[in-house]
């Protein structure tokens, strides 16, 4: 049997409140719902747009590979190679595109 979980427990952030279910959902731009369209990047209803699946590994020469899936139209998925004496210099950098410092 599944064990009962509260909705506090589910919150990312232990200080963020959790808005009771009453509250309703983010409407489309439209008034109708069968305008609703998946292609409109102002669609407020869509909470994830397409990501292609990402893998990190390391193959037999140590090197971190991260590796992403093949779109729909191409034929081999894209690899990065980093190697190790490199790695933490990479992610580091990486790290810091994403905090805005860089």
């Amino acid at each position: 049997m599944n064990k009962q979980v509260r909705p506090e427990q589910l919150a990312l952030d232990p200080d963020h409140e959790i808005k009771p279910a009453a509250q309703k959902a983010p409407t489309t731009q439209s008034a109708e719902p069968d305008d609703f369209d998946w292609n409109n990047p102002d669609e407020v209803s869509i909470i994830l747009h397409e990501q292609r699946a990402t893998a990190a590994y390391r193959n037999r020469a140590g090197e971190l590979i991260i590796r992403q899936r093949a779109a729909f139209d191409e034929d081999r998925d894209a690899f990065l190679y980093v190697a190790p004496e490199y790695e933490i210099e990479f992610l580091e950098a990486l790290a810091a595109v994403h905090r805005g410092d860089r």
